[in-house]
């Protein structure tokens, strides 16, 4: 345990003593800083009393949380700054600190103790510490050392006790030191006496009482403020006070009053000074002593000596006192304010300018300056303008600047015309449904918008997403938006989507893709960027394009994942962005491209959707689109340049993969239709997109309709998958080959084809190989694949044989104490290593000092090592040893290696280390060291060196500390104890001291005045007389504008022959205040000066502004105004103020401002700027001046200056351009048939005839239901009429028998001719015998292919439910039926045989099918069944009805 303030950290027990001895030894001193005032940097939460800084210095302790109250709590920053002030300065002893612990001393050293590391403590009589003392700065602790409790002894005196710490950035830190730091201090305790009293409880009163003394003996520390000298007997000299008396009283009237510990006059202070101690100048208001007179309520302040008003007038007052008023009409600072409209200029402030009767017409304000708000005139702007006019005349009232929206006329009495609103009735009405509800004020359309259009106006377009009337229907989610007026996507569609409403999905968009000769690690060319829905930047850099190098062949495919239903393909090409360049770089790497539908990855299993073998480079589009109804989960995209190919004119010789973007349009497996929403009716089928169709079969089904299942043992696609090394091959599914009742022995995986894995074997593989298998046989369990180390034979069960273990018994054991214990498996010696190894193979030699068996027995502690068998030392012995066992020390006086050191200067040689020459009992005198070889250094001496030679020796006897070399300077007599007598110092006293201002405090070393000079000296030693041009104690003070520099009195500064001119004083340091100029800055400057020379009294600084002359006494000239009257007036003024220039006078047309130097706001001109611009083209060419539209007129108005509107039938620019002839009058800035169109017409300009169906007035009339249009003007059916029905208003339905368009179709083969139905042909009661379909005119020989037959020609035969019987094969077109019997058969109806023989081979699918059906489809009917049926057909034909 270290000493009491080492700041060790203690356990609990002796910490808890330790406070206990603590408290007593602190007993006899008072805590001072108990409930002083306190203070501390970023206090956590401020405002809450639970962390302010005073909760250190309360005397409590007893919780040491945070949060308990009793603790200072500050935020974490790079810096923390913890104070307590003792009101006074206190004799201070000793400082403990309270560290926050959270009450538990784990939590403090785990979590708190690293923000305290590298605290300091300081004591200050300031809140700088740096002026302070610094008590304690920790370097030394850790987070596991520093204590809970700090002490450190500080015996110094001092009102301020402050706690600090940091941690700056670009400092490094030692490990463990915070990042930031707080100063979470739960209580700090400052032990001492106060001021004035020693020893035990403080209780004695110190005996010198002008000094700090000290707190243990009394003795004087130094003196307080006001006291110098020994034992602080003298007071300050005659104007100084303070601490060491180094501070210069103030102004006082007698200096003599001057208290010297405080400064403070006790007499007064001279003119111009105030305060305590009269260093605070007068306040504004206030001269004389003692600052005790106001100064002239007209004055701007005063001289604060002797109260002239040489700071000028407060505003509203002139004269040489400020004893006048302004002249009428000007008030405020100088009086160079102008009065404003004033309704009586007599009754304008001379202070403020305000007019006390009021305003004038057209002014308001207290200084009736500003012009009347808007919608405001008169007098004060007492009166309101009409609310139909935008503000008015601020003179009378009168409308001059126009109407509020809405409104027109003179007096802005009338409301807009029909079809116009808001400012000048210039805006037309938007898109409204009705125009006549359009408000002639705002332009809001009350009866809502037309289509396309929204908004309270009716002139905003549809938002994105939106359309129709109002925009409140909604587009399509796939539109990337549509068109406002009918929802078609006209802007396109999302990626992926495509049509008019983009109703197709494009099913490639972001599946997995793959490409031939990639560029690989350049993510910007792969594969996938031809399906990420992106084609705006069709160049090879852009990031958007799958781009290969150039080959032979060029392959790029997209996997649609499942199987889907295709309708076509469009393919960008790569265009570098621009066509030129596509038609002459590139369009010939493509030339000859092929694009295939596939199931796999191999495009000739596929189909072959599109070859190119007709585009030329100048004629192959670089947007390429196929239609290619199939079925297909992969879509290829291929080139190719084979060698030995002679290719046509044009081809390149290589060709790449440049494909930007790849659409595929159809539908996901299993739907059809609109939007691909309709479920295909047969599940095992892929459908046809648009009909439904079964177009073939899903993998693991086949046959007709693909309602059966694969053969037993073949799954997958076209039942051409064999099934795994499934258990029941009957449980292979068919869709996928998946074994449902597992797998046979030694495979596994849902389709059996995977081999067991190593280590299992069997069904399943669920049975472990044996323990000593390297793995086995997958089916039988056999160790095919070798044994585990240590085993071997046929089934691994035999173990290695003697001194032999590992992978296939091949390793050799190492030096095993028995070698049959030297285990098989990993060589392990099981019962030990022989003499001189170790290990648990016994194949490593024993370790340095250790030897025998298992190198368990160590070597000798003084043998260098040891043998590693037997132990003996024949390697030598360790330092301080000898002998054949290394048994003996070293001889007396001898050490180390071999016994050939020899030892140093030993107090006892007895006591020298027979190993490192260390003298254990220490040196003798003169020497120090460890092995006591070295001399004491200079300032040392006797045993260890451990002695220090008296401060005033210079150097000492090394042994016996005589000062044998002299004393330091300073010092004298035989022991060098006694300083230098008063008033010598240096080398023998030989050297005598300067004119110290105290020659007490003369430095017997080296006369360095440590008070300072006496008045008029200089320098260290204080033996230099000031140099020229300064003066006072140490020469600090400068000599003033003295009239002969050598005239400056060194000692107090005084220029003993006068001042120069212009200066003034007993220093000549005060120069002429402004305002005065000559010998002692009797004379005054006129008052247009703007200060005066101090010499000769010329305005050399110049002239107030308006003035001019070397006494600036003229005013400025007509035209000139300001600063020496060099500034001209404006030339857009009327004349202007001389003395800042002010257009007081008015301006010129088309400009404003104070200076007249604004020209109007654009859209504004003329007088005042009052008058409004008229419709220019470009408004900021509107001529400010009068008017003029330099660049002509808005679209809708004419005229110079614009204001006249087009006359009825003309619009645009200048009004030049005529209505379109269909239009009721049109919009005079666009055109637009704003009024509405003659009939028969729409559109913004009445150029589109009504629409299909509609005619007449805004298309509104719809043509009568059975014609197929009309007239778009007066209705007429001029463009024929619906099927089944004419007349000049098809108002007449077809005559009986007819029906169609035009009446021109023939009814069918009805049973009721009058039941034909006139529009369509539909037999409403049926067909006649013979005949079907909904129009009867189909026979009953032309009803299609029969079940089992397909093709155009009925010629290909679906046998997947079974062949006919007599037919076979694949697609039973093989015949094993004697066709001599089918003959007899047909001859027996001859026209049947004819008929049957000659269409069989051309267009048997239109004629006589049920013939067909009978003989091929109706499998296992003997001949007698086939001459049945065909008995009974023939006799259905009426021809034969006759025959028969």
């Amino acid at each position: 345990m270290v000493s009491l303030f080492g700041h060790s950290v203690y356990h609990f027990g002796v910490l808890t003593v330790w406070f206990c001895l603590l408290a007593v030894s602190q007993a006899a001193y008072f805590n001072v800083a108990l409930n002083k005032p306190a203070y501390q940097q970023y206090q956590y939460q401020p405002g809450d009393d639970r962390y302010d800084a005073s909760n250190a210095v309360d005397g409590r302790k007893s919780d040491l949380s945070l949060g308990g109250g009793q603790c200072a709590g500050s935020q974490s920053r790079q810096t923390a700054t913890w104070w307590v002030n003792l009101n006074t300065i206190q004799s201070i002893r000793n400082i403990t600190i309270y560290f926050r612990t959270d009450n538990d001393l784990q939590d403090f050293y785990g979590r708190w103790s690293r923000d305290l590391l590298g605290f300091s403590v300081y004591v200050s009589n300031t809140t700088d510490r740096l002026q302070g003392t610094l008590c304690y700065k920790d370097d030394n602790f850790t987070a596991l050392t520093i204590p809970a409790v700090f002490t450190t002894t500080c015996p110094v005196h001092g009102q301020y006790v402050i706690y600090y710490n940091e941690r700056l950035p670009g400092v490094t830190y030692p490990r463990g030191y915070t990042k930031i730091v707080n100063s979470n201090l739960c209580e700090v305790e400052v032990y001492g006496c106060p001021g004035g009293f020693y020893g035990a409880k403080c209780s004695i009163a110190c005996p010198d009482t002008n000094c700090y003394c000290h707190l243990e003996t009394g003795t004087c520390m130094g003196c307080k403020p006001g006291y110098q000298g020994y034992l602080c007997k003298l007071a300050c000299g005659r104007g100084y006070y303070g601490a060491e008396c180094q501070q210069v009283c103030g102004h006082c009237r007698d200096l003599s009053h001057c208290v010297h510990t405080n400064g403070s006059c006790s007499t007064g202070c001279v003119a111009g000074y105030s305060g305590e101690m009269c260093t605070s100048h007068c306040p504004y208001g206030f001269f004389g002593q003692d600052c005790a007179n106001r100064c002239n309520d007209t004055c701007d302040g005063c001289n604060r000596f002797n109260g002239s008003c040489d700071s000028g007038c407060n505003p509203g007052w002139q004269g040489y006192d400020c004893q006048d008023t302004c002249v009428k009409g000007s008030f405020g600072d100088n009086c160079i304010g102008t009065c404003g409209y004033c309704r009586d200029v007599d009754k304008c402030s001379n202070i403020n300018g305000k007019c006390l009767t009021g305003c004038d017409a057209g002014y308001k304000g207290d200084l009736c300056k500003t012009p009347c708000s808007y919608g405001f005139f008169g007098n004060d702007c007492a009166d309101r303008c009409n609310d139909t006019c935008d503000g008015c005349n601020r003179f009378n009232g009168s409308c001059d600047y126009g109407c509020n929206p809405g409104w027109q006329g003179h007096d802005c009495q009338d409301a807009c015309d029909a079809g116009f609103y808001g400012a000048s009735c210039s805006e037309t009405c938007g898109r409204c449904r009705d125009e006549r509800q359009c408000v002639h004020t705002n332009g809001t359309c009350l009866t809502g918008c037309d289509a396309g259009y929204k908004g309270d106006v009716c002139k905003t377009p549809c938002g994105r997403g939106f359309f129709g009337e109002n925009c409140i229907n909604e587009c399509i989610k796939a539109c990337d938006d549509c068109n406002d007026v009918n929802g078609q996507c006209d802007s396109g569609c999302f990626p992926g989507w495509a049509g008019y409403f983009c109703q197709n999905v494009n099913v490639a968009l972001n599946k997995p893709a793959y490409m031939l000769n990639p560029y690989l690690g350049y993510d910007r060319y792969y594969a996938s960027n031809a399906v990420d829905g992106r084609k705006s930047d069709l160049s090879p850099g852009g990031g958007q394009c799958a781009v290969s190098q150039p080959r032979q062949t060029a392959t790029w495919w997209v996997n649609l994942n499942t199987i889907h239903s295709i309708h076509h393909i469009t393919i960008y090409f790569l265009t570098n962005n621009d066509l030129q360049v596509f038609y002459g770089l590139t369009s010939k790497y493509f030339l000859g491209f092929s694009v295939y539908v596939s199931n796999t990855t191999d495009r000739l299993q596929g189909t072959l959707c599109y070859k190119d073998d007709n585009f030329t480079i100048f004629t192959i589009p670089s947007v390429f689109t196929t239609t290619c109804p199939v079925h297909g989960q992969y879509v290829i995209y291929y080139n190719e340049r084979l060698p030995g190919v002679i290719y046509p004119r044009g081809y390149s010789t290589n060709v790449f993969s440049y494909l930007c973007e790849v659409e595929v349009y159809g539908c996901p497996g299993g739907f059809y239709g609109a939007n691909c929403s309709t479920a295909c009716p047969d599940t095992n089928c892929y459908c046809h997109l648009e009909t439904g169709t079964c177009q073939g079969c899903k993998p693991g089904y086949q046959g007709y309709l693909c309602k059966l299942a694969c053969d037993k043992g073949w799954y997958g696609r076209e039942c051409s998958e064999s099934c795994g090394q499934c258990r029941d091959v009957d449980r292979c599914l068919n869709t996928n080959g998946t074994c449902l009742t597992g797998c046979s022995a030694g495979y596994r995986g849902h389709r059996c084809r995977t081999r067991c894995p190593k280590l299992f074997w069997g069904e399943n593989c669920v049975k472990n190989c044996p323990d000593k298998c390297n793995g086995c046989n997958n089916i039988n369990g056999l160790c095919d694949f070798g044994c585990v180390p240590g085993w071997n034979g046929y089934l691994c069960n035999e173990a290695c044989g003697r001194g032999y273990y590992g992978a296939e018994c091949q390793q050799e054991c190492g030096y095993c104490r028995d070698l049959s214990q030297c285990f098989h498996t990993n060589g392990s010696c099981l019962t030990g290593c022989d003499a001189g190894y170790n290990g648990e193979l016994c194949t490593s030699p024993c370790p340095y000092g250790f030897f025998g068996l298992d190198c368990s027995d160590r070597c000798n502690d003084t043998c260098d090592g040891c043998n590693r068998f037997n132990g003996s030392c024949d390697s030598g012995c360790n330092p301080g040893w000898q002998g054949y066992d290394c048994q003996d020390t070293c001889e007396k006086g001898s050490f180390g290696d071999n016994c050939n050191e020899t030892c140093g200067h030993c107090r006892d040689i007895d006591k020298c280390s027979n190993i490192n020459g260390t003298c254990l009992t220490g040196c003798a005198a003169g020497y120090k060291g460890d092995v006591c070889k070295t001399p004491c250094p200079y300032g040392l001496f006797g045993n260890d060196c451990a002695d220090k030679c008296n401060d005033s020796c210079d150097g000492c006897n090394r042994f016996n500390g005589s000062c044998d070399s002299g004393c330091n300077p300073g010092w004298q007599g035989h022991d060098c104890v006694d300083a230098c007598d008063k008033g010598s110092f240096g080398e023998k006293c030989n050297e005598t001291c300067g004119h110290c201002r105290d020659i007490i405090k003369c430095s017997n070393i080296n006369g360095t005045c440590l008070t300072g000079c006496d008045a008029g000296y200089q320098g260290d030693l204080c033996i230099t007389q000031c140099d020229k041009g300064s003066f006072g104690f140490d020469c600090n003070e400068t000599c003033g504008r003295c009239r002969d520099l050598n005239q400056c009195f060194y000692i107090n500064g005084t220029c003993l022959t006068g001042c120069i001119a212009g200066f003034q004083g007993d220093l000549c340091k005060t120069p002429c205040q402004h305002g005065f100029f000559g010998e002692n800055c009797f004379y005054r400057c006129l008052d247009n000066c703007a200060g005066c020379n101090d010499v000769t009294g010329r305005c050399e600084n110049g002239c107030l502004e308006g003035y001019s002359g070397y006494f600036c006494e003229n005013a400025c000239p007509y035209g000139l105004f300001g600063q020496n009257c060099t500034k001209e007036c404006n030339d857009t003024c009327t004349g202007c103020n001389n003395v800042n220039g002010l257009c007081d006078r008015g301006c010129h047309p088309g400009w404003k401002g104070d200076y007249c130097d604004i020209a109007c706001d654009a859209g504004f001109y003329g007088a005042s700027c009052s008058e409004t611009c008229g419709r220019c083209r470009d408004e900021s060419q509107c001529v400010h001046t009068n008017g003029t539209c330099l660049t002509g007129c808005d679209a809708g108005y004419k005229g110079d200056v614009c204001k006249t509107p087009c006359g009825r039938g003309f619009y645009g620019e200048n009004c030049i351009n005529e209505c379109i002839k269909t239009c009721d009058d049109c919009n005079d800035a666009n055109g637009q048939c704003d009024y509405g169109c003659l009939p028969g017409w729409k559109g913004y300009f009445c150029q589109k005839p009504c629409p299909y169906g509609f005619f007449g007035q805004d298309c509104n009339e719809k043509c009568k239901n059975k014609c197929t249009g009309c007239n778009n003007v007066n209705g007429e059916c001029d463009r024929g009429c619906h099927p089944g029905w004419k007349g000049d208003n098809c108002d007449i339905a077809c005559d009986s028998g007819s029906y169609g368009a035009n009446c021109s179709n023939t009814c069918g083969q009805c049973r009721d001719k009058s039941k034909c139905v006139h529009t369509n042909g539909t037999c409403l009661t049926g067909c006649d015998a013979g005949y079907v379909g909904e129009t009867c005119k189909r026979s009953l020989c032309f009803e299609g292919c029969p079940s089992g037959l397909s093709g155009r020609f009925c010629n290909e035969i679906s046998c997947y439910d079974g062949c006919p019987s007599g037919l076979s094969g694949r697609f039973c077109n093989e015949s094993n039926v004697d066709f001599v019997w089918i003959t007899l058969i047909i001859n027996c109806v001859n026209w049947v045989t004819i008929n049957y023989l000659w269409y069989n081979m051309t267009e048997l699918s239109y004629r006589c099918l049920p013939i067909i059906e009978i003989a091929l489809f109706k499998k296992g009917h003997r001949v007698t069944n086939l001459v049945t049926h065909v008995i009974k057909l023939c006799y259905n034909f009426t021809f034969f009805k006759n025959i028969l």
